[in-house]
């Protein structure tokens, strides 16, 4: 069983692709049924991650509803990871957010957190 952890940017992360590649994550492949989607993996990691350039449409309650909640977010970074793997998914998710100013951060069952620079 696997879980999720979404880092929602507010305006588009540069240099996102670089970051990933010093972190070790290479381009998987490419979301077949999905152009707006890259899939990115480590070997020396558990976690997948989901590049969306668009932020996907919600299909049900466990992701994130950026515009209800009122983040202006316009790409989607989505962490997923085994269960087992939390911290490991919540540690790379806080680098992300150190690296990448404007972001919000969701975990399915707890809540928005902002994380822009008046916040941190």
């Amino acid at each position: 069983m696997s879980e999720d952890i979404f880092v929602g940017f507010l305006k588009k992360p540069e240099d996102l692709e670089r970051f990933l590649e010093q972190e070790g994550y290479t381009e998987a492949h490419q979301d077949e049924r999905d152009e707006e989607v890259r899939i990115y993996d480590n070997p020396n990691s558990p976690l997948t991650l989901f590049y969306y350039f668009k932020v996907p449409e919600v299909e049900d309650e466990e992701e994130p509803n950026w515009p209800r909640e009122g983040f202006s977010v316009v790409s989607e970074l989505n962490i997923n990871y085994p269960r087992s793997y939390w911290e490991e998914a919540l540690a790379f998710a806080d680098k992300v957010v150190a690296q990448f100013p404007d972001t919000v951060t969701y975990e399915p069952g707890l809540d928005y957190l902002p994380t822009t620079p008046e916040n941190t």
